[in-house]
């Protein structure tokens, strides 16, 4: 009985540590209010607004046809994660809010960033729309998708994209 205590207690412990994620979550904006607009082409409708961002890394959200994107900066150069092109060409409206996933001891340095976007994916209602978060991975040597988790019916969408975020530098881009 007491061995079978002792293992008991010492899964429990097991099972706790690996729970506790070395990764946490840091938040910005992405809602027009909080951005401030950079530019407009007339010609292609299109516009770039510059928004909050984090740490080292600048965000812009820009709209092309009534499809929205983001292009992260860092150090002078851009990195678009091309939406249109890497989840869905159909139209599409950000979230209100960019979520950086970095570890406990280095906040200011983020590894991923997880974004919602919501796709108008049937022509003959587009008022429908599909919530996809997009996870992108964040190294020195580059920026880009690494993936996109659909809509869960059990809730699970939050932490499936976290998950993902947390291993993306493993994961290929798209």
């Amino acid at each position: 009985m007491m061995r079978l205590l002792l293992f008991l207690t010492a899964l429990q412990l097991t099972t706790s540590v690996h729970a506790v994620s070395l990764y946490e979550s840091s938040y910005t904006p992405l809602s027009e209010a909080a951005c401030r607009t950079i530019g407009i082409d007339e010609a292609r409708i299109s516009t770039r607004q510059q928004c909050p961002g984090f740490g080292n890394y600048g965000v812009i959200v820009t709209e092309t046809d009534l499809r929205q994107s983001i292009t992260l900066t860092r150090d002078g150069m851009e990195y678009p994660l091309a939406f249109s092109r890497t989840v869905s060409p159909a139209w599409s409206i950000l979230g209100n809010l960019a979520e950086w996933r970095h570890t406990r001891t280095n906040p200011g340095n983020p590894v991923a960033m997880i974004v919602r976007l919501n796709v108008s994916e049937n022509p003959a209602n587009p008022d429908v729309m599909t919530s996809y978060l997009v996870v992108s991975k964040i190294s020195q040597t580059g920026i880009c998708v690494v993936g996109t988790i659909p809509p869960v019916a059990d809730g699970r969408q939050n932490r499936l994209a976290r998950e993902m975020a947390d291993n993306a530098a493993s994961l290929p881009c798209l």
